[in-house]
């Protein structure tokens, strides 16, 4: 594809995913650049809009020449009209799992920085193989269907709660690792290969290899992928229906559900009152759906969550238990000490400290009566809520907020809702 066509694709499918009525000027846009071929041709063909999005470079420290790396792609990306930072993840030796842990910190590090500035969408650089990669290491994990349709082109905080309040747009998914290589090279580009393309020690560079002589796979899971995302944009269209008509979900950490959930719905719900990133076990979770429909239901656990029956309806609230600790197993949340600026809280809270000094914040299990009567407008909360709310503590350890909360020193916005319709509807676009 020559340039002008691939700057031309590239610009239609990035405003095919950006919400109706916003421009590339107007998205609050960033892209995360490793001066890789991929990213590099994301970056280079949006030149054009370079004033209007801000590049995030992530050094990951875990190579001699990596901070060099780092700058190099900083000056490029520069020389293109581009504001830059580096963000460099501070860590020790990583002994297992470092693909997976290096993302997490790679988005860590953005969703971070793009709270920080305001910013909404991340822009990266995944290609179609990376998709046909992404397909066949869900197959050989034994996925559901939804995981076999792959990476979707646009979603919500994927990584959580690492992309809080980011939505991830993938707009190169149409294009090939070939094409994006040719597109460098007819436009005079240098890029970076990482040395860990070739560890084959990692699946991804096994499925690469896999693939790389077989083409046809390769285009059956594409083809395979695009259909069953299809199924999977509907099927979270129609959990968005059930939700919004069936659950209540309140700002103070708890929702009440008119009826049992549909299983999706049931694990979108367990997600967002529990705050947690984590996968839900699919066997669990439908031995807790069949013991919700029990006529003996009362209570019950799972991922975080404590789910109690309530006459026909049923209260999901943060499991107490990860408030309060539990005997013999897990220690509670603990207090947590917040500099100036931003700070997601146990998942479920983003807590900006707009102070000069230092906040704290803990749940508030041990202090309810205490807060309650500084706070009396919190007793409409339900029981088992409680334990689990933010308090926030001043320096002279006075409480100045207990939930919800703006003012001029600190404000605490609840992540409940926005992560349980955004990861529905961003999908579903």
């Amino acid at each position: 594809m020559h340039p002008p066509k691939f700057e031309a694709a590239l610009e239609a499918a990035l405003l095919h995913l950006l919400p109706g009525g916003m421009s590339i000027k107007t998205a609050k846009l960033a892209v995360g650049f490793s001066g890789g071929g991929d990213s590099t041709a994301l970056l280079y063909g949006l030149r054009t809009y370079a004033p209007f999005i801000h590049v995030f470079i992530v050094n990951h420290n875990l190579r001699r020449g990596a901070g060099l790396e780092a700058k190099a792609a900083q000056s490029r990306a520069r020389k293109w009209g581009f504001q830059v930072d580096i963000l460099t993840w501070q860590t020790g030796p990583i002994t297992s799992g470092m693909q997976a842990k290096a993302r997490r910190a790679r988005y860590g590090l953005i969703g971070a920085a793009m709270r920080a500035r305001g910013l909404d969408h991340l822009l990266t650089g995944h290609t179609a193989d990376d998709q046909a990669e992404t397909c066949l290491m869900r197959y050989e994990r034994g996925s559901d269907w939804r995981g076999a349709a792959g990476m979707a082109p646009l979603v919500y905080a994927p990584v959580w709660p690492q992309l809080a309040g980011v939505s991830l747009l993938r707009p190169l998914l149409g294009q090939s690792r070939e094409d994006l290589r040719r597109y460098n090279q007819d436009c005079g580009l240098m890029w970076a290969e990482d040395p860990s393309n070739e560890n084959r020690d990692f699946a991804r560079i096994r499925a690469r290899d896999y693939l790389q002589t077989r083409p046809g796979l390769r285009q059956i899971f594409l083809d395979t992928a695009e259909v069953l995302h299809i199924g999977r944009r509907q099927e979270n269209a129609d959990i968005l229906k059930w939700i919004i008509r069936r659950a209540e979900v309140s700002p103070q950490g708890y929702a009440h559900v008119k009826a049992l959930p549909p299983r999706r719905a049931l694990f979108h719900l367990i997600r967002a009152i529990s705050g947690q990133g984590t996968m839900i076990d699919a066997a669990a979770l439908q031995r807790l759906r069949r013991y919700m429909g029990a006529l003996d239901f009362k209570a019950a656990t799972l991922g975080g969550v404590q789910i109690i029956r309530e006459n026909d309806d049923y209260l999901f609230v943060r499991d107490p238990a990860m408030a309060k600790g539990r005997r013999g197993g897990r220690a509670p949340i603990g207090a947590e000490v917040l500099a100036a600026g931003r700070h997601i809280w146990d998942g479920r809270y983003e807590i900006h400290n707009k102070s000069m000094t230092d906040v704290s914040v803990q749940p508030a299990w041990g202090y309810i009566d205490t807060a309650l009567n500084k706070f009396p407008q919190m007793k409409s909360v339900p029981k088992p809520a409680r334990p689990s709310l933010p308090l926030v503590m001043s320096a002279a350890n006075d409480m100045m907020c207990l939930g919800p909360h703006l003012s001029a020193e600190v404000d605490v916005k609840p992540l409940y809702k926005a992560r349980l319709t955004r990861s529905l509807t961003d999908e579903s676009l």
